[in-house]
């Protein structure tokens, strides 16, 4: 982005955005970190872990076969996902996927790559965890918690890597329970995603508001090309909006500089 100076007689109408902002919302976070595997929870993804870790040989991780549907506990079965994985993580395909995952994203991706499901922020985070515990040849236990407003969900995900027949890691099996027992379905974090996606685009917009009225404008490419063809020499006109009542600055458009 171009960064073209735009003159401001005050901050005032930036201020009064910043202060319709924080009247409006209150601050939201996330959190993403690695746990010890000894704070395992719930109960029944710390039996598949000690399940998992009973497997473990002399060579390295459990590899599939040393794994059975049978010797894992009951209750964590919904909430497990089997994927095929290649190292270097370019690509991780879901082959077997629990009924409680499948509703809690929405969709049945077997048979579909992570890639081919969720964003690039989600897939890029997910092949990095994998690719860590695929280097490490050890389970991996991650939390991941969002603040929005007053309330709070998030998962708490178990990753354990397994072998064919080989040394490689080649199957990456992963357990994953919401922190909130009551979340169960697509719909409730897809709302409070869409509160995200909504707060993120008010940002932006207040973060270029603020900039318009400390005297620059953010100008992308395309608004280069539209100036450029209509030959304004430099002398765009600045028709600033208020970003959350779309109502025109009453100070009237400015011209840059």
């Amino acid at each position: 982005m171009v960064v073209r100076v735009a003159r401001r007689q005050s901050c005032a109408f930036a201020f009064r955005t910043y202060l319709i902002i924080m009247a409006r919302f209150k601050i939201w976070s996330n959190t993403a970190e690695f746990m010890s595997l000894e704070d395992i929870r719930p109960a029944a993804m710390a039996d598949l872990h000690a399940y998992w870790k009973g497997a473990v040989g002399d060579d390295g991780p459990p590899r599939q076969k040393d794994i059975s549907i049978q010797g894992m506990p009951p209750e964590c079965l919904e909430h497990i996902a089997l994927l095929d994985f290649t190292n270097p993580p370019t690509k991780a395909k879901y082959l077997i996927i629990g009924s409680a995952l499948k509703k809690l994203l929405g969709a049945d991706p077997t048979g579909q790559y992570i890639h081919d499901v969720y964003p690039e922020s989600i897939y890029t985070e997910i092949h990095a965890a994998f690719a860590k515990a695929a280097h490490q040849h050890e389970a991996l236990y991650f939390r991941r918690e969002f603040q929005v407003l007053n309330k709070s969900f998030g998962y708490d995900r178990l990753i354990m890597p397994l072998r064919l027949d080989g040394p490689t890691i080649r199957r990456i099996l992963i357990c994953i329970y919401p922190l909130d027992p009551k979340l169960t379905s697509a719909n409730q974090w897809q709302d409070e995603v869409a509160k995200l996606e909504d707060m993120e685009r008010r940002e932006r917009r207040f973060e270029s508001a603020w900039a318009e009225s400390l005297g620059y404008k953010m100008v992308t490419a395309e608004d280069e090309n539209a100036a450029d063809e209509e030959d304004l020499d430099d002398a765009e006109v600045l028709h600033l909006t208020d970003p959350f009542t779309e109502i025109d600055d009453p100070s009237g458009p400015r011209k840059s500089m």
